[in-house]
């Protein structure tokens, strides 16, 4: 009699390439040995792109024929068809392999799972949220009542709800009258080495300060301000953008009129650390309005535990847990401003009067508690606890 295969699903709308998260949840899953195979369920970047991609001996990249470039720049209403299909063929894969576990990584990956489970009353769902998924930045009105709905709905057939931190973890608390697990997206924890590769890589002078910015290079995240900011400064400040996105090719005009600003492309996400701890300071999303969603208010970032493992201090761009932590933990400061050239000039000013020495100190501190091994042990109790 053929032994029935152990399947774990990380069901998530993307092209999985750099999904950091999701790499080490799976990792440290892998870990427990009990799956036999564990899927990552995305969708295609291209029809280039790889159907199968293989991450481990246990860990498979699956990609759905579905073009992720449109499903990202597409509002709710205009890719209802492409939720339909990601559904469909979500469900059609999970009824192919009968998974014993599936982690919904966001809120569309969610009716899959749950019809699934509801046919299937053996399997189980972990719903791991990497952002509060019903507060979500640019949604609109019609937007965010359609995916309350929805949550309220699927979210009493999970076993399980992870969040990336302690303010979300409380939001779900009050709103559903339930106990999130949270899990802080950080990084594996590792002694920084500090070295010379951005200076090398683009030339830079040795007395020019290096800020970096972390991240997908989008429209709503104070991109376009940075490069203004940066353009119009007499500050022997640079600032290097290391990501990929839409704006990639603005940042690419930038860099060939200012000598002071410069594009790297995207990387494996265990390979950021070392380049971040070749700068001096990183940037992180602008505040550029009064007004954001509360998922952006409340995010702490896997690029800013990147920062703080790299002993690189901070210039916050101002959203407000964020800034919060980093003003607690005394790791940097934040733009109080970015209305104008003179208030972001007086905020580096201010950053670099501090204790650069002291900054560093007090992020290794924080690395101590804020690393990859401690949150692995709460993913491999609940996992164990969902198991048995």
């Amino acid at each position: 009699m053929k032994l029935k295969k152990k399947i774990n699903v990380h069901i998530y709308p993307s092209d999985m390439q750099n999904e950091a998260r999701i790499e080490k949840i799976t990792g440290s899953i892998n870990q427990l040995e009990y799956f036999d195979h564990i899927y990552h369920l995305g969708i295609k970047k291209n029809s280039l792109s790889n159907e199968f991609e293989k991450v481990d001996k246990n860990i498979t990249i699956v990609r759905l024929p579905i073009d992720s470039q449109k499903w990202s720049s597409r509002r709710l209403v205009g890719k209802i068809l492409l939720i339909f299909k990601f559904w469909i063929l979500s469900y059609k894969f999970l009824s192919n392999n009968k998974p014993e576990i599936i982690n919904a990584h966001n809120l569309a990956s969610l009716p899959p799972s749950v019809f699934f489970k509801i046919l299937n009353r053996k399997s189980k769902i972990v719903y791991d949220t990497h952002e509060l998924e019903t507060e979500r930045q640019g949604s609109g009105t019609f937007e965010k009542y359609v995916t309350k709905i929805f949550e309220h709905f699927l979210i009493r057939f999970v076993d399980k709800v992870v969040v990336v931190n302690d303010i979300i973890g409380d939001w779900y608390k009050k709103k559903y009258s339930i106990s999130p697990i949270v899990i802080n997206n950080v990084p594996h924890y590792r002694a920084s080495k500090r070295s010379n590769y951005l200076l090398n890589k683009f030339n830079i002078k040795a007395n020019v300060k290096k800020f970096i910015y972390i991240g997908a290079l989008l429209p709503d995240r104070g991109i376009q301000k940075y490069l203004e900011l940066f353009k119009n400064t007499d500050l022997n400040i640079c600032i290097i953008f290391l990501g990929s996105g839409p704006l990639e090719g603005l940042i690419r005009k930038y860099e060939e009129r200012c000598k002071n600003i410069f594009f790297h492309p995207a990387v494996p996400y265990k390979e950021v650390i070392n380049i971040v701890s070749s700068g001096d300071f990183t940037v992180t999303t602008l505040r550029t309005k009064n007004k954001y969603s509360l998922s952006y208010e409340s995010a702490l970032p896997n690029k800013l535990f990147e920062s703080i493992m790299s002993e690189i201090p901070i210039l916050s761009g101002g959203m407000k847990y964020e800034a919060d932590f980093i003003r607690k933990n005394k790791i940097g400061y934040e733009i109080i401003s970015s209305n104008n050239q003179k208030d972001f000039e007086l905020s580096v000013k201010k950053i670099l009067s501090f204790d650069y020495e002291k900054m560093q100190e007090n992020c290794r501190k924080i690395a101590k508690d804020f690393n990859w091994e401690k949150q692995e042990i709460k993913i491999k109790k609940y996992m164990t606890n969902l198991i048995n």
